[in-house]
């Protein structure tokens, strides 16, 4: 089982294309449609997408009048960063993209080929001043914060 990655995505494009995803989301093979692999194996769905799976529980919302799709989704360990450059190239999209793996405590942003990725460490007292306030905000981490922290005060009063 793996460690879940939160993934939110603006797709920007023309509404053929975007429309073409959607009905690859449908089939469950978003990732596929971005940078196709054919039968899948492992190795090869981690180099081409950034993640070993197809996603799960996706979201979407389709604005033809704006030329963008919203889509939201888990992916297996990491976002599918490569897919997404991929994607950018074959189907001439531009992605934006924002992240959070609270297992592994990683948090980012894709934004047209530029990834950034922070950790978030909060035994670190200073953690917020570590990471952009608006990936902070996005996936509201001074609640998981309060949670961490409400989380080690009841194993410290089982102790």
């Amino acid at each position: 089982m793996p460690n879940w990655c939160m993934n939110s995505a603006t797709i920007s494009g023309p509404v053929v294309v975007l429309e073409n995803i959607v009905e690859a989301i449908k089939k469950n093979k978003m990732l596929e449609h971005f940078a196709p692999i054919g039968d899948w194996e492992y190795g090869l769905a981690v180099d081409m997408w950034g993640t070993k799976w197809e996603p799960e529980d996706v979201a979407y919302d389709l604005d033809a009048d704006a030329g963008e799709l919203r889509v939201s989704f888990d992916s297996a360990w990491a976002p599918p960063v490569d897919a997404y450059n991929t994607a950018m190239d074959r189907l001439g999209v531009e992605i934006q993209a924002d992240y959070y793996e609270p297992g592994m405590m990683f948090v980012g942003s894709f934004d047209n080929g530029n990834d950034m990725s922070f950790e978030v460490d909060f035994t670190d007292e200073t953690w917020r001043d570590k990471l952009p306030q608006d990936m902070i905000d996005a996936w509201d981490l001074d609640y998981e914060y309060e949670n961490y922290l409400e989380w080690n005060n009841e194993e410290e009063d089982m102790e």
